[in-house]
């Protein structure tokens, strides 16, 4: 048993954080930064890791035994410190290397609103419309990380339900407490 939860979260986290960065800035070069695709395998990586890591947990540090809510409770703060890092590299890229990517899913924005509007017209008056196209202007590189975060961390509590469900294992002692 070596560390602890926090020491096993944070290295796990570190290493998803750096798989999900690697994903995103391979997509980066290939220019498709919003693509289908890449959310789909982000996607399926994560969920993925999640099961591996909450079972080497529950495996190397508490002996093969972990209730449900310790494997919700380790899931939510590996979903959390890993979009930290996937976000910070979010921002720096998008404040610092290529501001233009923000630029385009502006303009992608305000066209899909633009083409929503026409199609609803009836839903929407002339305020709310100005409204959503000026939310729509003012999307920042800090507002995508606090997006990218709160996205994994609410991601991450409903892998989390579901997940810990299939990576629960008591004790057959009845008498046996879990951490």
């Amino acid at each position: 048993m070596k560390g602890g939860f926090l020491y096993h979260v944070m290295m796990y986290s570190i290493l998803l954080g750096g798989v999900l960065v690697g994903i995103e800035f391979a997509s980066l070069l290939f220019g498709s930064y919003n693509g289908w695709l890449v959310t789909v395998l982000s996607l399926v990586v994560y969920i993925y890791c999640m099961y591996q890591f909450s079972v080497k947990y529950r495996d190397e540090q508490l002996n093969g035994v972990i209730s449900y809510w310790r494997g919700v409770q380790y899931m939510v703060t590996l979903s959390f410190l890993s979009s930290m890092i996937l976000g910070l590299f979010d921002f720096i890229w998008l404040k610092y290397i290529d501001p233009d990517i923000l630029v385009n899913l502006i303009k992608e924005g305000e066209s899909s609103l633009v083409t929503l509007f026409e199609q609803t017209d009836d839903l929407f008056d002339d305020k709310m419309k100005e409204e959503l196209i000026e939310q729509a202007r003012s999307l920042t590189p800090m507002k995508l990380w606090k997006s990218k975060m709160s996205n994994y961390v609410f991601g991450g509590f409903f892998v989390g339900l579901i997940m810990s469900f299939f990576t629960r294992r008591v004790n057959s002692d009845p008498f046996h407490e879990i951490n």
